[in-house]
């Protein structure tokens, strides 16, 4: 355990540099700073594809070289350290409470996990903290001063997770946000509501992996997958560039590219044809070479 006061070379440069920093920080592990930390964060009681897609994500972005930094708290937080820890890679956990008192209890062999590893969990309370309501919204400014820029995975209509949005907006972190559609419930894929609404606010859409690590200056992973070939259509062009390398349903393609379902579905059964998507389910495709 070690408490750096603020101008104290090893406290954070990217906190430093905060309007309102804490004074001072008790960190147990490793702060050494990399080039893209991204915040990776969203509801507690996420569904079982947030969870998968969230420790996906950071598995990708800790492979990639980046940091990956969360709230420790359990469901996407959770997951998301769990995905760097797996790449042998670095994540920092942000803690709403000394670290005499871990919170959620049962998180304290993660967090000694974290710390024993490449990485570090670290908190602006002093180690005798207990847990106050109080402390979980400071906490999330912190987390999010910490990073480059923020994904929300999973969130609600009224959650902690878009607290830590707000906090994106007013410190000018980019902000992105998973985006699913209504009609994937079915799939088991709701609880986005949050998502959503971050969307309309400005939040980037994350709708691929390999585009969100190009964007924030992390390498893809392993050989680098060739682009389809340009398409002369531009509603074509648009349906492609939006599907990622994910399976997308009809419906999501119209919501992100703002074409009607007839132009959509002439154009998917165009490319389909020429073997450049595939339908993976009833009006589920893919692109066979994503962008």
């Amino acid at each position: 355990m070690r408490v750096l006061p603020f101008d104290h070379l090893d406290y954070p440069n990217r906190l430093r540099h905060t309007h309102k920093r804490p004074e001072q920080i008790w960190v147990e592990g490793d702060l050494t700073e990399r080039k893209v930390h991204v915040a990776i964060v969203g509801a507690r009681e996420a569904t079982p594809l947030g969870l998968k897609y969230a420790q996906e994500l950071a598995h990708d972005v800790a492979k990639a070289g980046g940091v990956v930094v969360s709230g420790g708290a359990i469901g996407i937080d959770a997951a998301a350290h769990e995905g760097a820890l797996e790449a042998n890679g670095v994540t920092w956990a942000v803690l709403p409470t000394g670290h005499d008192h871990p919170f959620p209890e049962n998180h304290g062999e993660l967090f000694t996990r974290i710390a024993a590893s490449r990485g570090a969990t670290l908190s602006q309370y002093p180690p005798e903290t207990k847990t106050l309501r109080a402390q979980f919204h400071p906490r999330n400014r912190v987390l999010v001063a910490l990073s480059d820029v923020v994904v929300i995975v999973q969130a609600g209509l009224i959650s902690g997770t878009r607290n830590t949005a707000k906090w994106a907006r007013e410190l000018k972190r980019p902000l992105w946000a998973v985006t699913t559609a209504p009609w994937i419930e079915e799939r088991g894929f709701n609880g986005f509501e949050g998502c959503f609404l971050e969307i309309a606010r400005g939040a980037q859409p994350l709708w691929s992996t390999e585009r969100f690590l190009k964007r924030v200056g992390l390498a893809p992973l392993g050989p680098a997958l060739s682009s389809p070939p340009p398409r002369t259509n531009e509603n074509e062009n648009k349906v492609l560039e939006c599907m990622g390398a994910r399976e997308v349903h009809v419906d999501e393609i119209v919501l992100t590219t703002g074409l009607s379902v007839g132009q959509v579905v002439t154009a998917l059964l165009t490319m389909a044809l020429e073997d450049v998507v595939v339908e993976a389910s009833e009006r589920w495709y893919r692109a066979k070479r994503p962008v």
